[in-house]
């Protein structure tokens, strides 16, 4: 005799309903590529590599100093599928990991990058639903260059951050901004009868994404790695702003980029000379 009941149909049936609902909760991006486009200057003053691949990069500037770098944006998309749980739509989802950032601030001769778009291309999926063809979600990077001139910010002076020069951030010279906004470019999709996007929280210190800022402020002859978080939302109240938080700018570090690497970057020239 068979030991284990027979299920009915009926509750067959309520099973695969069940668990259609919950796939129908997720929204999954897979074959995701990102690319720098659009830069200010554009090219040749910033040039692009690896568009359209997992690990896109952006470079600018003369190095002030021989055996110097460029100074540059890298990214690199998050581990696939990146996946978002609505677990109750209209709601936003959580908050997830989009990718890693790297800005390579090297003293460099101008002109610099001024602003640049990080394009995301990717098949999005609602549950096992592939929605059309795949959608592209834009973000859109300004760039803040400080003057690092000696006779500009001497030791114990205030750097554009707030912050005395020669200390924290501002160790090597006042550090650069980086601020970080979705774009009205992107495109959206939809679930039920609500239109979403996939938007960009912000610069965090941790994979949980936990206290993202638009802004990330970033040290001198450094490489300044940063998550980039995002989540599904309602496009209306993103283009309303309700999903960008403000809040305090993570440190800069080499982070620990579990599973990912840290990959080429950025656009534009810059003036600056040699921090003292």
């Amino acid at each position: 005799m068979n030991k284990f009941p027979l299920l009915s149909a009926f509750t067959l049936a309520a099973a695969v309903v069940a668990a259609n609902a919950a796939q129908a909760s997720i929204v999954s991006l897979q074959n995701v590529t990102a690319s720098w486009i659009n830069s200010v200057p554009s090219a040749p003053d910033v040039t692009v590599s690896g568009n359209s691949t997992t690990a896109p990069r952006a470079r600018w500037g003369d190095p002030a100093s021989p055996n110097t770098l460029q100074s540059g944006y890298n990214f690199g998309v998050a581990s696939q599928p990146i996946d978002f749980t609505l677990s109750a739509p209209p709601s936003a989802s959580a908050t997830n990991l989009i990718g890693t950032f790297t800005h390579l601030n090297y003293p460099i001769y101008p002109p610099s990058l001024e602003s640049i778009t990080l394009r995301l291309v990717a098949d999005v999926f609602v549950g096992v639903v592939k929605v059309g063809d795949q959608l592209s979600f834009d973000y859109g990077f300004t760039h803040w260059e400080t003057t690092n001139d000696p006779d500009d910010h001497k030791t114990g002076e205030t750097c554009a951050n707030g912050q005395p020069n020669d200390q924290g951030v501002n160790a090597n010279g006042c550090a650069d901004r980086v601020t970080l906004a979705w774009k009205t470019t992107s495109k959206d999709f939809l679930i039920d009868s609500s239109t979403y996007t996939l938007n960009v929280m912000g610069f965090s210190s941790d994979l949980a994404g936990l206290n993202p800022s638009v802004q990330f402020w970033t040290k001198e002859k450094f490489s300044n790695n940063a998550y980039i978080v995002g989540n599904v939302a309602l496009r209306s109240e993103v283009e309303e702003g309700g999903g960008t938080p403000t809040g305090t700018a993570p440190e800069p570090g080499t982070l620990a980029l579990i599973g990912m690497g840290l990959l080429g970057a950025a656009m534009a020239r810059r003036r600056k000379s040699e921090s003292a």
